[in-house]
């Protein structure tokens, strides 16, 4: 992605994430996703429609930004219902759209991206053959910006890795067979894995090569297995065919069923010669970046990609004819060059930071703040927005505030006598403070009275404000709500895991932990409900912790949730599964809180 220079905004953004973000998905997407959640500076939230399809409960109008992710096709009712598709329509913030089969379906996806009004598209296309497809007339009006299909991977940098002289196979790697009307730059992927293969016995190497559906390999055992490998091959991703209307594809179909043993030279004689070239699609492959992430060296068809690697520093070339195989082989068993090669790699690429998914990340949030800033009436739309909002919800989540506590005994009714002045500002701080996770905190706070003590003391006690973050104590009230409520309820969307809580109240510590349910298979976690610990996170447990914390005798309270991830996935009556934040590197240390509850009564 290109830098955009632009002045920091005056606040934090509040962005809605679309996303597909289903835990059987390849790490390169899981990565990108997860990108936005842990290295934006600004409130992101994140929401997978798929399946939903009441969005009553969704007020886009709480956010500046909604990003629409690669993971979502637009066209399919499946990925982006109607009904959403309506709401983003009406939304007067700023839409941006991350699209990676740029080369397929692009008169019918445009057409969609109009409807919604999409400002700013994410494409995988290089800069020079933007205006060959993201042509004015399908996008009016709109910035197209070259990105990458995915960035190093922050969880495999700095591992300790095997010396290349040490991996037990010499080439490894896993490749795919692709459409015939992607063009040839899509057949390169077979191509380089067949040729070597047919070499191999030649030259005495130790190959263990792929390019079948059913070799692939995902997740810890991808990894793994390129963590065993001297080398990996590849070549640059991408299409060198464009097929604007689908015709294309429908010729390729056609002429396959009437000759099902065509080879690809044969139907690209017939059909495919004249369309080669129309738009060049050569970009490099998140796979290359998790290689030299693991000190893996890359032996590549020469090419661009994407201007981030040089042949020879970088990469050992091979010709795509493997005239140069033998000098190939040779480079191969130099284990001190091969070293080397792979550790200048990993310098340039990867430590640098140059392409970590926390630059890209910093790129994308200049480049939503020049845009929101140029959009002068955005904030005020905004800001009229939620006080219209806010003066419709009040009375009624009074009311609710009022029925809730009334049904708990003489202390929930001090505490509702206590905070009864203040339930106007708390829900104003929430509303414009918290946006989307504030109906979050409410409910936590009505389960646990002494968390609305808590709040009301940080809102009304002026010394206290100055030493805690009033924000974050709302982040914590939130979690601890979700963590409570997803320890007792089976039914909750998202990775299996469970949920203990250890209580070490002489100490004054408390921790949470979530740890997989089931053994990883794969890298990927089953499909099954979630599971939870209902011993160790039973009531009794949480009762003793809140008793505790009421009574000021917790000195440290922990959420460490980095074994799973770092979101929690939530479900949401009406909207789906929305991504709740735990913290950096999935670990949350409630800090303003522990100080809040300092000599509470």
């Amino acid at each position: 992605m290109s830098m955009v220079d632009s002045s920091q905004t005056a606040r934090r953004l509040s962005i809605l994430l679309l996303c597909d973000d289903d835990t059987r998905h390849a790490n390169t997407i899981l990565d990108h996703v997860s990108a936005f959640v842990d290295y934006s500076r600004h409130d992101v939230d994140v929401l997978n429609p798929r399946g939903v399809t009441n969005f009553w409960s969704l007020q886009l109008n709480y956010y500046d930004v909604v990003v629409i992710h690669y993971s979502l096709c637009v066209l399919f009712e499946s990925y982006l219902p109607r009904t959403l598709k309506r709401q983003l329509a009406a939304f007067h913030g700023l839409k941006v759209q991350f699209i990676q089969d740029d080369y397929r379906w692009v008169d019918s996806i445009t057409t969609v991206m109009r409807e919604i009004g999409v400002d700013v598209l994410l494409t995988l296309v290089p800069e020079d053959q933007i205006p060959k497809i993201w042509t004015g007339d399908r996008l009016p009006g709109i910035a197209a910006v070259p990105t990458l299909a995915g960035y190093v991977p922050e969880r495999l940098v700095g591992l300790q890795t095997a010396p290349l002289r040490s991996r037990p196979i010499d080439i490894g790697y896993r490749g795919r067979v692709l459409p015939y009307w992607l063009g040839r730059i899509g057949q390169e992927k077979a191509w380089i894995a067949q040729g070597v293969m047919e070499r191999a016995a030649h030259y005495g190497l130790r190959c263990d090569i792929g390019w079948r559906e059913e070799d692939r390999l995902y997740g810890a055992r991808w990894d793994q297995f390129l963590s065993s490998c001297k080398a990996t091959l590849g070549t640059e991703s991408g299409a060198t065919i464009t097929d604007f209307d689908g015709s294309i594809e429908r010729a390729v179909r056609a002429y396959i069923a009437c000759h099902p043993e065509a080879c690809f030279d044969e139907v690209y004689e017939q059909i495919l010669r004249p369309y080669e070239g129309n738009v060049r699609m050569n970009v490099i492959s998140p796979k290359i970046f998790e290689a030299i992430a693991l000190h893996t060296a890359l032996i590549l068809f020469r090419g661009e990609y994407s201007g981030v690697l040089t042949p020879w520093a970088h990469y050992i070339p091979l010709e795509k004819d493997f005239s140069n195989m033998a000098e190939v082989v040779d480079c191969l068993r130099d284990a001190d060059g091969l070293q080397a090669m792979a550790d200048r790699a990993y310098a340039d690429i990867v430590a640098s930071g140059g392409y970590s998914y926390r630059a890209f990340m910093q790129h994308f949030d200049d480049l939503i703040e020049a845009q929101v800033a140029r959009s002068k009436s955005l904030a005020g739309k905004r800001y009229h927005t939620l006080v219209g909002g806010a003066r419709t919800m009040l009375p009624k989540m009074e009311r609710g505030l009022r029925i809730r506590l009334s049904r708990v005994q003489s202390r929930a009714a001090h505490v509702f006598a206590k905070l009864q002045h203040l339930v106007s500002h708390v829900v104003a701080v929430l509303l414009f403070r918290m946006k989307g996770e504030s109906l979050l905190v409410l409910k936590a706070a009505m389960r646990r009275p002494i968390l609305w003590t808590l709040l009301s003391r940080c809102i009304s006690d002026p010394q206290r404000r100055r030493s805690v973050s009033l924000r974050h104590l709302l982040k914590e009230i939130m979690l601890l709500g979700v963590a409570e409520e997803i320890s007792g309820d089976e039914s909750s969307a998202g990775r299996p895991f469970i949920l203990t809580i250890t209580l070490q109240l002489d100490e004054g510590r408390v921790s949470i932990k979530s740890v997989p349910s089931q053994p990883v298979q794969d890298g990927l976690l089953p499909p099954a409900t979630p599971k939870f610990d209902s011993e160790a996170a039973s009531q009794q447990q949480w009762s003793r912790f809140y008793e505790a914390l009421q009574n000021g005798r917790l000195k440290e309270l922990a959420w460490d949730h980095s074994a799973v991830g770092v979101y929690v996935p939530y479900r949401i009556a009406g909207i789906g599964c929305v991504g709740i934040g735990v913290g950096e590197d999935g670990i949350r240390t409630f800090v303003n809180l522990i100080e809040v509850a300092r000599g509470t009564d």
